[in-house]
């Protein structure tokens, strides 16, 4: 399995339900230390928020995609270790996609400097939204875990673009000037290939 997950579980319903998920490269990088840290001090700051780790809790003879997706069924809350491992991970995009198609707030935490993580890399709508400075914001953040998430459920996100795909900004631009003009037609008849 190349991902460590955390996952806060709740117990009582008067607290929200947290995941702490980790995506990580290979074992014994960065963001394994992080999450299993994240555990340890979540236990420790925020016994009210319990939390569940996959190297801990996932079950054998279960596909670990499965159980990552009912986790996120029960979950309030979707923490992401974000190191650069993570940043390159596919399954990082498709937990974060999952966790925002179910209504889970996710909130990246940094799992390392600023300076090891590529922004630009990521898609839009990942790059677009506030990563957690666990130095900075640790009572920030146990303060939003508590109040609950405030985040609407974003039912279609469209797959990533394929491998092949070749941008034509010509022709978008051409598409997307025909589309606004105002209905004559022409946008029918364009074909982008």
């Amino acid at each position: 399995m190349k991902d460590s997950r955390l996952f806060k579980r709740i117990e009582r319903p008067e607290f929200p339900q947290a995941s702490v998920a980790l995506t990580r490269g290979e074992r014994g990088n960065d963001g394994e230390s992080a999450a299993r840290a994240l555990h340890g001090r979540l236990g420790v700051d925020a016994p009210d928020i319990p939390a569940w780790l996959d190297r801990y809790d996932i079950e054998g003879g279960i596909g670990w995609w499965n159980q990552i997706e009912l986790e996120l069924e029960r979950a309030e809350f979707l923490l992401l270790v974000m190191t650069p491992a993570a940043i390159r991970s596919e399954n990082t995009r498709n937990e974060w996609r999952s966790a925002r198609q179910r209504g889970v707030c996710v909130y990246p935490v940094k799992g390392v400097p600023d300076a090891q993580l590529d922004y630009a890399s990521l898609p839009n709508w990942m790059r677009k939204v506030h990563f957690y400075d666990l130095e900075l914001e640790w009572e920030k953040l146990l303060a939003h875990l508590r109040r609950g998430c405030r985040v609407t459920r974003v039912t279609f996100m469209a797959p990533p673009l394929p491998a092949s795909f070749i941008a034509r900004p010509q022709q978008s631009a051409t598409a997307n000037a025909s589309a606004t003009s105002g209905g004559s037609g022409a946008f029918a008849k364009f074909h982008v290939c």
